[in-house]
């Protein structure tokens, strides 16, 4: 996604960024995360991209108008173009605007995290810390933490071999069908479906 003009925020698995023009946001597969436009609006220009497994990434064009006239002349070159920006270019950092960035970073590197114990940790209530997620986030921490265990699955799901009921245990499913139930939710397909398509 290209911003061309305005002011987008938007959280996702990576964190929250406030985007303006020349942001190229590399969006995650299954990102469920909010996307918003600011008080005067927002343009952007959704171009197609690969399947990307990481945790997504923000990349700064130089040239907005070079890249919105390849796409209008030939989608092909403007996502060759595109690919060359996020080849050579760093990521920009999201944004730290409150603690509840630290308790997302705090479950991307923990899928087992207690969300009590960390609030407990943190001086602050695990209503009051599931709250201010929940308004940064668009979910409570506990759905985060889901649907990050259902990607991690259906990575594992569509890129190897395993038996589900091993990728369930290892990934943080109470058991197979659990997994088969935020798989479904997560991507509109079973972990059986998945399967037989790759």
């Amino acid at each position: 996604m290209l911003v061309i003009d305005g002011q987008l925020l938007l959280s996702s698995y990576r964190g929250r960024e406030q985007l303006g023009r020349g942001a190229l946001v590399i969006r995650p597969t299954f990102d469920c995360r909010a996307l918003s436009a600011g008080p005067g609006g927002a343009v952007w220009l959704q171009l197609p991209w690969h399947p990307d497994w990481s945790l997504g990434a923000t990349h700064a064009v130089a040239d907005v108008d070079d890249l919105l006239l390849r796409a209008g002349h030939d989608p092909a070159d403007a996502l060759a173009k595109a690919e060359r920006v996020v080849a050579r270019t760093p990521p920009l950092p999201p944004l730290r605007i409150h603690w509840a960035d630290d308790l997302k970073d705090a479950i991307l590197s923990d899928p087992h995290l207690s969300i009590s114990q960390w609030a407990r940790r943190h001086h602050v209530s695990r209503e009051g810390a599931a709250r201010a997620f929940r308004t940064a986030y668009a979910v409570s921490p506990a759905r985060f933490r889901l649907e990050l265990r259902a990607r991690r699955a259906w990575a594992r799901i569509v890129s190897g071999d395993d038996r589900l009921s091993l990728i369930a245990l290892e990934t943080g499913f109470a058991d197979q069908s659990h997994m088969t139930r935020a798989v479904g939710w997560l991507t509109g397909k079973s972990p059986a479906a998945w399967r037989r398509r790759h």
